[in-house]
């Protein structure tokens, strides 16, 4: 392969060309083909919201779909020349590498859009062919679409962030490694409602991996739309709403609507409750899948 046909070569020039708008080096550097996903709190009412003309997480398919609609609605958003970018790319090995980025920007609506990404790029022939893209995306939420950001002292936000991250990494295919360390190490997840028979809690971070595996093998895609978190008075404590969209191994959708419960000490769940609907014709085809509650 070509020096310059490498991963890291490849997502440093992608992402040069990203802070100066340039907008034909990206084309050149991204296959037609380009799978790139992005976690799921945009949903199709907040990127309507938003101005979007698509929902904005999962995964986009096509070279188009990512410069023209994503990235076009997102830029819309920021007022001209106010963008800007800084990355390092500290990782890259094979046809990989990873990226981490700070933006900046200011708003048309008003006010400024600060956020930190990481972006995990696989490259081919000097192309692009898919990435995977984490960020804070209710923050995002809150700034782009409500227009301001969460305004919580240090000690809500341990909480409220807890439940985010949680809820990021629980539609995040390699769930088995990212949701375990957000636990302490005697954490529970528990299910109040649960039909009889299904499990009502697990406890530990053995537990709650074993938990993952099976989501993993009932899940053929697992989405959280709809989310609204919120602080409470007690600064271990979060609460939030939000609803399902999923499909089962089987092909079967899957959709529950939920309040989550989070309790949280030194920056490690302790608690983490979900409230569903237990009827037995809506969790009954996923406890059978995944076996477990939940």
């Amino acid at each position: 392969m070509n020096s310059d046909d490498s991963a890291e070569v490849v997502a440093r020039r992608f992402l040069a060309a990203q802070a100066s708008g340039d907008v034909e080096t990206l084309r050149g550097l991204l296959a037609e083909d380009l799978t790139w996903w992005v976690p799921g709190y945009f949903g199709e009412r907040i990127a309507r919201a938003a101005g979007f003309r698509f929902p904005a997480s999962g995964v986009l398919r096509s070279r188009d779909a990512l410069l023209v609609e994503f990235l076009g609605s997102i830029q819309a958003l920021f007022v001209a020349g106010s963008h800007q970018l800084s990355f390092e790319v500290p990782v890259a090995e094979g046809d990989k590498a990873v990226a981490l980025i700070h933006a900046d920007a200011d708003l048309v609506a008003g006010g400024s859009y600060h956020n930190d990404y990481a972006l995990l790029f696989e490259v081919r022939d000097g192309r692009i062919v898919s990435a995977r893209e984490y960020l804070d995306t209710l923050y995002a939420i809150d700034t782009l679409v409500n227009g301001t950001a969460p305004e919580t002292d240090v000690g809500d936000r341990a909480a409220i962030e807890l439940l985010r991250s949680l809820l990021v990494a629980l539609q995040d295919p390699d769930r088995v490694k990212t949701c375990p360390p957000l636990f302490h190490e005697d954490g529970a997840i528990i299910w109040p409602f649960t039909p009889l028979g299904a499990m009502p809690r697990v406890e530990g971070r053995v537990q709650i991996e074993r938990l993952m595996e099976g989501l993993n093998r009932g899940f053929r895609s697992l989405s959280f739309v709809d989310v609204e978190i919120h602080a409470t008075d007690d600064p271990t404590l979060a609460f939030g709403t939000g609803r399902s969209d999923a499909v089962l191994a089987s092909g079967t959708p899957y959709r529950n609507n939920y309040v989550f419960h989070l309790r949280a000490r030194a920056g490690r769940i302790t608690e983490y409750r979900e409230y569903g609907d237990p009827s037995p014709h809506v969790v009954g085809p996923m406890i059978a899948e995944i076996g477990a509650g939940g």
